[in-house]
């Protein structure tokens, strides 16, 4: 077996660092007379005998042959910078888009899919399904047109009973009476027959596209969740984590909205308007085509608003993923964050995010408002011209009176059709612009993919391994350039003509200073990347002619910084495997990595309620909005009762007993009041719309941030619990607060439109029947009892959906994250499986509840039409016995088919309410939530100087999801002032948890933790770390410039530059920065990803030492770093611990042989203490520790 070690990434791991190292150390001596140690530098290893390369393995890009040193120095100081950088929280310096870039940007960004390419997975089944629901569509679309038909003719039957004479004989009025009784009775029954039917359709139409955007949408997360994890890394390097957990969630989930019932919505409109049309140019072309004459107006409005309403949309996404993208970044580095206490400054970047959101998000509410209020005043504007030439059709004996009402309602109806698909349209535009980047995702080819079955196999490996003539840069950094001495600048190659044979079976080390290529050569070898020219082969084969996925399977890799994937310990060790390992075989690796021990001490393994008006106290400052919003959604609800009352007064302009003069002039009157009351109507819902938007987006902006802030308050147990894993947060984050504006926004705002048509419906009518009124509030409880039963329904798809999102997002979020893990053990399979069964269990739960719900729909909206019978035949009594005029039956029938398409709006409405009821629940739990470490609070004494003096007093602890194991034991530990300790033992026997509780992550269990001779419990939070200084073992940057990471050291003020030099200084990375051609405006990537590991963690000690602290609390600080910058930093570390107090977990013992004082810890407690030499001479626990180490 070939061995090949980055000996920077072996330097000082935490778990079992020791054991492993003195592994590695004792093998490599076994083989040092056939090994090599590969050096790109003058870097030398300790106890390891250097046997001299003979061939250069490295050459300068110049061609001019250097020294040791002068490389290594040159590479120290040769680090690239990104070209192509993400976004910046600096507001100096900032690397600017050419102005083409920038226009190509934009013009992608507002590019959307066609429908049909939404439903670009669909197979037969969908297909047949999408058929039976469009056809189910248009049908239940086709029932209010037809009604219309019935109407005309109850209509000729009620002029036909008040036109004729009076009549004294009794027998003759009587017949005349039964023929018009029997005439509506049929016609009733016709309604009876509309509503079974609508019963049936409606049932299909819902249930058939639930089901199909169940199906689409499962098939879009799982080509696009393999999509993604096929990508080349380098794809990965140039895409934040966050960016695409946001695709995953939000995006994803426009799609869902937009290819469900949305569709089936807008085809059952557009089916009215078209049966609508169709029956009015049948019975009066001439009177249709007077109103058809304006539908290109209509459709020019329209069209304009949905353009404008996608390109909006597209711009809000895109905010809100980089606002996502900084939420993983933040709940990914929590410790950091909560140590250098940056919740405030995290809290701020994330809004900066929110506010471009929150700017798009209003202006498509007024988009969508201005645009429906065009729509509907051109509408009524063509009411107006034909009602005018209707009338004058009538004056002149061309028309009868009532083939004109069946033409002009079937196209009224028809025209308000058009109106109500727009609301759909909105959501079928969001989910193009949404499709058109997810698409984009699925659709890229990986120029290295695991996935392909192409590439030869070698059969039996023998691990041979040549780099022949090797140049490489990363793809990331094309434009990376360094500056030398005389300030020639050119571009630096990572790998420059590398040339190198390890021969199979031997144990080669890598060693160089940071940045010089070492972590490279193992990601080619993996095929992580493609060198620019020259090969890598194994066996003599160049590892480009073999399969990708055959080639990772035959290498083991152990990374500088570990990844565990959020399972089992059993999985996390299986996935080193390509098949099934029995139990007996893990537990077997895990005593082969010496784990075995510390894993078998591990113990095994209400509804929240919430009113809606406390949801809208946090709308209160915008209280001026909503009432402004209320009145618009007042005016425009009662815009359409308002029009069956003018029409009905119109009817009556043609009573035979007016004169042609007053016809005339009551025909324009009534058409000039059409055209005021379009006015009316493009108004109001412009002011309701725009008001509502700026009040909701203000409201989503609040929740957001009030959510993010209240996570960030949350203790460090709250982020160890696998329900809050990062993907679990932050798409929590982004569907809860969208699902709440679903309510308090626009949808509110129909809401109380809707409400206000129906209030003033019920007026109209008391106002001119009472009698049919009172039967209208009879059926009323039938068709509350359906709007209830489908809000409830909605309600349990939308916790099932977001339990659904929540899991499949830790999933796709921890795969992206830890991509390279992912790759390098060729588990893409094993997540791609993991992903679709955190899928398929509320998928096929919703698909069960999609019939129940279609059934719940239907039967809501078919009440109406057997309402309508009975009503009519309740209003043909009374006609017929003389207590009503059939005048005033227009105006009630009007009313109530205005009210009940209101009432068909309010239904829509419920799913988004649905949902906001079940996001709220989840919000406020979190939002009431006291956690008993609060950064946020006031409270707690606040010292006027710190002197760093630590005790530990009988502490017992147990970390809170593992309470059955005790960590510490009644630990008594003191620090005095200005001293340095240093605390070291096996792994998990309790080290880092000390650093831990006396940062107060945890609280302690048992005894106490004190600082200066004070309980830390009874010191105010902030202050207490602001006096402490953290260094990691694995250091944790943001993805922003260099300046801004080391100013992160002191998040209570303005940071200036000379500190942050004075810092990078004392770390000795300031001369590294400063040779970079952006300087300390470099940005250094997701999670410090365009950095070596040295570097980061120089960046990181500059950080710590950039607050001054009076505590440094340093975890193996130097343990990534090369010998010779170990030296220097240690050299830093020990200035700065002057007249500090320093504790130190070491796990490289010859670190700490000149601390004041040694704690040894063994099973919680301190067993042993002491300097270096009177431990040593002790011969304890630290002997044999040094000893093991091959120290002395």
């Amino acid at each position: 077996m070939t061995h090949l070690y980055d000996l920077e990434q072996t330097s000082g791991n935490d778990p079992t660092s020791n054991h492993i190292h003195d592994e590695i150390t004792s093998h490599n001596h076994k083989n040092i007379g056939n090994d090599q140690v590969l050096s790109n530098g003058s870097s030398n290893l300790t106890n390891h005998t250097m046997v001299p390369i003979k061939k250069n393995s490295l050459k300068e890009e110049t061609g001019k042959a250097s020294d040791g040193n002068a490389y290594q120095n040159s590479m120290v100081n040769g680090l690239e910078d990104v070209s192509d950088k993400k976004s910046q929280r600096g507001k100096k310096n900032k690397i600017k888009d050419s102005s083409a870039d920038k226009e190509s940007k934009k013009k992608e960004k507002m590019k959307t899919v066609s429908i049909l390419q939404l439903f670009r997975f669909a197979d037969k089944y969908d297909i047949m399904l999408i058929t039976v629901g469009l056809i189910c569509a248009c049908a239940h679309g086709s029932a209010l047109p037809v009604m219309i038909l019935v109407f005309g003719t109850m209509t000729d039957s009620f002029l036909g009973s008040s036109g004729v004479p009076n009549i004294t004989d009794p027998t003759e009025m009587a017949t005349l009476m039964g023929a018009f009784s029997d005439k509506v009775s049929t016609s009733c029954i016709y309604y009876a027959i509309i509503g079974a039917v609508v019963l049936a359709v409606g049932y299909l139409e819902v249930s058939t596209f639930l089901i199909i955007s169940y199906r689409q949408v499962l098939k879009l997360r799982m080509k696009l969740f393999a999509s993604v994890i096929h990508q080349e890394i380098g794809w990965f390097d140039t895409h934040e984590t966050g960016e695409l957990s946001t695709r995953f969630s939000d995006d994803v989930n426009k799609v869902q909205e937009g290819i469900g019932d949305k569709i089936s919505n807008f085809f059952q409109w557009v089916s009215t308007f078209t049966v609508g049309i169709i029956i009015g140019l049948c019975y009066g072309w001439k009177l249709a085509l007077v109103v058809l004459a304006m539908s290109p107006l209509l459709a020019a409005a329209g069209g304009l608003m949905t353009y404008l309403i996608s390109a909006t949309t597209s711009k809000e996404l895109t905010a809100y993923a980089k606002a996502g993208a900084v939420a993983e970044e933040v709940f990914s580095a929590i410790r950091t964050v909560v140590a250098f206490s940056g919740q405030k400054k995290e809290e701020e970047r994330y809004v900066k995010n929110l506010n471009q959101a929150k700017k798009f998000g209003i202006y498509k509410g007024i988009f969508n408002g201005g645009g429906m209020g065009v729509v509907f005043l051109v509408m009524y504007c063509s009411y107006a011209i034909a009602f005018w030439y209707g009338g004058q059709l009538i004056i002149r004996g061309e028309m009868s009176l009532g083939h004109v009402l069946i033409a002009f309602f079937a196209v009224v109806i028809g025209s308000v059709a058009l109106g109500n698909a727009g609301p759909n349209l909105q959501n079928i535009g969001t989910a193009r612009g949404a499709a058109y980047v997810l698409w984009n995702l699925i659709d890229r080819k990986s120029e290295i993919d695991s996935s392909s079955p192409d590439g030869e196999i070698i059969k039996d490996v023998i691990g041979n391994i040549d780099f022949k003539d090797v140049f490489f840069k990363y793809p990331s950094r094309k434009d990376v350039k360094r500056r030398q001495v005389q300030l020639h600048v050119f571009k630096l190659q990572i790998l420059n003509g590398l040339n190198m044979s390890i021969k199979a079976g031997q144990t080669v080390a890598v060693v160089g200073a940071s940045g010089c290529g070492k972590s490279t050569v193992i990601q080619l070898i993996q095929r992580f990347y493609d060198p620019e020219s020259g090969s890598v082969a194994i066996d003599g084969v160049d590892i480009k002619k073999l399969n990708v996925k055959w080639l990772r399977q035959q290498i083991g890799i152990v990374s500088q910084e570990p990844v565990l994937f959020a399972t089992t310990i059993a999985e996390n060790i299986s996935y080193g495997s390509d098949g099934i390992l029995t139990q007996q075989q893990i537990e077997q690796a895990a005593k082969e990595a010496n784990a075995h021990d510390f894993i078998s001490k591990l113990p095994k393994k209400k509804e929240y309620k919430v009113s809606m008006m406390r949801v809208m106290a946090y709308n209160k400052k915008e209280w001026y909005l909503i009432v402004l919003g209320c009145i618009g959604g007042a005016i425009n609800g009662g815009i359409q009762p308002s029009f069956a009352i003018l029409f009905a007064k119109y009817l009556g302009v043609f009573d035979l007993r007016k004169d042609p003069s007053e016809r005339d002039k009551g025909v324009l009157m009534f058409s000039l009041l059409f055209v005021a009351l379009g006015v009316a109507a493009c108004l109001s819902r412009l002011l309701q719309s725009t008001m509502f938007a700026i009040s909701g987006e203000i409201l989503t902006k609040r929740m957001r941030r009030l959510i993010f802030k209240h996570i960030l308050k949350q203790n460090i147990e709250f982020f160890d619990d696998n329900n809050n894993g990062v993907g679990a947060l932050t798409t929590r984050l982004a569907t809860d607060a969208s699902a709440i504006q679903g309510a308090t926004g626009a949808q509110f705002g129909m809401a109380f439109q809707s409400l206000s048509s129906v209030g003033v419906g019920i007026i109209i009518g008391f106002i001119y029947s009472w009698q049919l009124t009172l039967l209208i509030i009879g059926c009323a409880p039938f068709i509350i009892l359906g709007g209830m039963l489908q809000m409830k329904l909605a309600k349990g798809f939308s916790g099932k959906n977001n339990s659904a999102l929540e899991a499949s997002g830790k999933v796709a979020t921890e795969a992206i994250s830890n991509i390279r893990t992912v790759v390098s053990l060729t588990k893409e399979d094993k997540l791609k499986n993991d992903y679709y069964n955190s899928l398929i269990g509320p998928h096929k739960s919703n698909m069960k509840k999609a019939h129940i719900y279609g059934l719940a729909f239907s039967f809501s909206q078919s009440l109406i039409f057997f309402a309508y019978s009975a009503i009519f035949r309740l209003g043909a009594y009374l006609i017929e016995h003389k207590y009503l005029e059939y005048e005033n039956m227009y105006i009630v029938f009007g009313a109530i088919i205005f009210g009940a398409m209101a009432l068909g709006q309010a239904s829509q409405f419920a799913p988004d309410y649905a949902k906001a009821k079940a996001s709220i629940g989840r919000v406020f739990k979190l939002l009431d939530s006291q956690p008993s470490i609060d950064i946020y609070s006031e409270g707690g004494a606040k010292p006027t100087s710190c002197q760093g003096t630590v005790e530990f007093k009988e502490v017992s602890f147990a970390y809170p999801n593992r309470k059955a194991v005790t960590v510490l034991k009644k630990l008594n530990l003191s620090v005095s002032r200005g001293k340095t300790v240093a605390l070291v033992g096996s792994s998990g026997c309790g080290k880092s948890t000390s650093i831990q509780l006396l940062e107060r992550f945890y609280d302690v269990l048992q005894g106490s933790v004190m600082l200066d001779g004070v309980d830390i419990r009874s010191l105010n939070v902030m202050w207490m770390r602001s006096q402490m200084g953290l260094v990691s073992q694995e250091p944790i940057l943001f993805d922003c410039s260099i300046r801004e990471n080391i100013a992160y050291g002191d998040n209570s003020r303005e940071v200036s530059m000379e500190e942050i030099m004075h810092a990078a200084r004392l770390a000795n990375i300031a001369t590294f920065v400063e040779s970079l051609p952006q300087g300390y405006e470099t940005n250094v990537g997701d999670k410090g990803a365009q950095l070596s590991g040295g570097q980061k963690q120089r960046i990181a000690i500059a950080r710590a030492l950039l607050r001054n602290p009076k505590i440094l609390l340093l975890d193996e600080a130097t343990s990534a770093l090369d010998t010779e910058s170990e030296k220097i930093v240690q050299e830093a570390l020990d200035r700065a611990q002057e007249g500090r107090t320093s504790l130190v977990i070491a796990h490289r013992l010859s670190t700490i042989q000149n601390a004041d004082c040694i704690f040894v810890f063994h099973n919680g407690v301190v067993a042993e203490q002491g300097t270096h030499n009177e431990l040593m001479s002790s011969r304890g626990f630290y002997y044999r520790l040094n000893v093991a180490q091959g120290s002395r």
